[in-house]
């Protein structure tokens, strides 16, 4: 089954909404489920379905796996499982409740403001940790793995409730240890992050490519405006690999000077005079001097931006699975409320020409239970009425009456004006001690009719005509 174009049902994992799209993948907001009434929201990644033919772009999603399953770090969004669903690989990643950093700036940009400093800093120097931990990963012998993310960029951060910023997507990333070269004449991670090297020979990249993204990111947050305004791309490549970056101070006086040099160290053109590390960029950010925000201040601005957004979805996933958890073959009919005055005493259907309608409801709670039972019997006219096995109950003007005796014959006609029969007797036993509602119904006019005849074969106590349209 499908719903919005995806599967509802991916192993085990029921997909919910669709939370985020990009040309190779699309990931989805879904719940984990496993045996003992285990729950966990998470989130699924799953190349486009007319991609599942193209080997790279699986190993692409499998190598993201292995390297982001063995990074242990709170700044870095771990894979849980891997695996694959008719024409599309998937991975699944811990759900970070939150938004996604460029989602933030670019709101800020659009109100001509930018993420307060203290703000910015600690979301910058969480990344720049998830980021290194990365760049230190090792095998099981102890040696490098030499990772390079080469997509290090707001879009890869992810900013929680919880005020923890994280990076994902380790999908384009480099591992020299690994066959998984670029491909000569591909140049894999968005324009504006690119470092010059990363451009003029691709292959050849180090972890100070990714530091030079930082530099791009670090100099976008203390600015508020884009390193590199978009424009057409062979334009942008050209300046960034012949144009050295101005400084951040200034495009914005009010960044700190000590601030200013380490996003500027970051981004020198020579790799070489670069900023070596990750961690050498955050320790020099830490060592500026500038206010940094604690993670709960980082919680209530991400709260401010981007709560709606979120209650928003959780309502809507929660709608999706109340859906889910409806039966497939359930009925959705509504049934108006009767009194009990109307139970004993309104016909269900009105009379037709030629018919003789008798209704009756005999309430007899048992224990807890309320059992409820509702009969329409018709006999045309001219035909004997057969026994019917019901309660009466007294007109409401009239004094209480003893319950009916138990007893399985008839009435003799002359104790009444019309015939009648009483409850068996196990339920006039309970009769007595339970709802008022069990009352003989009051006597109907008396007419003429032939003796009775003994029922025709079916149910006992039932003629066979009587039950209406075969219910």
């Amino acid at each position: 089954m499908a719903v919005d174009g995806f599967p509802r049902v991916v192993g085990r994992y029921e997909l919910l909404l669709r939370i985020g799209s990009g040309g190779m993948a699309a990931v989805y907001l879904a719940r984990a489920r496993a045996m003992g009434g285990f729950e966990r929201d998470v989130a699924v990644k799953m190349t486009h379905p007319h991609l599942g033919e193209d080997p790279e772009l699986v190993t692409s999603l499998l190598q993201e796996a292995r390297i982001a399953a063995r990074i242990r770090h709170p700044n870095v969004v771990p894979v849980l499982d891997v695996g694959e669903h008719e024409s599309s690989a998937y991975l699944v990643m811990d759900y970070v409740e939150g938004e996604v950093l460029s989602a933030i700036a670019r709101r800020e940009r659009t109100a001509k403001g930018k993420i307060p400093l203290p703000i910015a800093l600690r979301i910058l120097c969480d990344a720049l940790a998830g980021l290194h931990a990365a760049h230190e990963l090792r095998d099981d012998q102890g040696r490098l793995l030499e990772v390079v993310h080469r997509d290090f960029s707001p879009q890869n951060i992810l900013v929680g409730l919880d005020g923890a910023a994280r990076l994902t997507d380790f999908g384009i990333a480099r591992v020299a240890s690994l066959s998984s070269s670029t491909r000569s004449g591909f140049i894999k991670g968005k324009l504006g992050y690119l470092a010059p090297e990363q451009i003029r020979s691709p292959r050849t990249v180090d972890r100070r490519v990714d530091v030079w993204a930082a530099g791009v990111v670090a100099w976008e947050l203390v600015t508020g405006q884009l390193l590199h305004p978009r424009e057409e791309e062979a334009a942008m490549l050209l300046r960034i690999v012949s144009e050295e970056p101005g400084r951040a101070r200034a495009a914005s006086p009010e960044v700190p000077p000590a601030l200013d040099d380490a996003i500027a160290d970051a981004l020198k053109m020579d790799p070489a005079q670069r900023i070596g590390s990750a961690e050498e960029l955050r320790r020099r950010i830490l060592e500026a001097g500038s206010p940094i925000a604690d993670p709960s201040e980082v919680a209530v601005y991400v709260a401010s931006h981007a709560g709606t957004k979120l209650r928003d979805r959780k309502q809507q996933a929660d709608a999706v699975l109340a859906r889910s958890a409806q039966p497939v073959e359930s009925l959705d009919v509504e049934v108006e409320p009767r009194t009990a005055t109307e139970l004993t005493t309104t016909p269900t259907r009105p009379p037709k020409r030629g018919r003789r309608w008798i209704a009756a409801v005999v309430g007899v709670p048992v224990g807890i239970a309320a059992v409820g039972a509702a009969a329409m019997l018709s006999a045309r006219v001219g035909r004997p009425a057969a026994p019917l096995p019901v309660a009466h109950a007294a007109p409401t003007n009239a004094p209480p009456v003893d319950p009916l005796p138990a007893a399985t014959t008839p009435v003799p006609a002359s104790a009444s004006a019309a015939p009648a029969v009483t409850m068996e007797a196990g339920v006039a036993s309970s009769a007595s001690r339970l709802s008022p509602i069990v009352r003989r119904i009051s006597p109907a006019p008396a007419r003429s009719s032939p003796p009775a005849a003994k029922p025709p074969a079916g149910r006992p106590g039932l003629p066979t005509d009587s039950l209406d349209d075969g219910h």
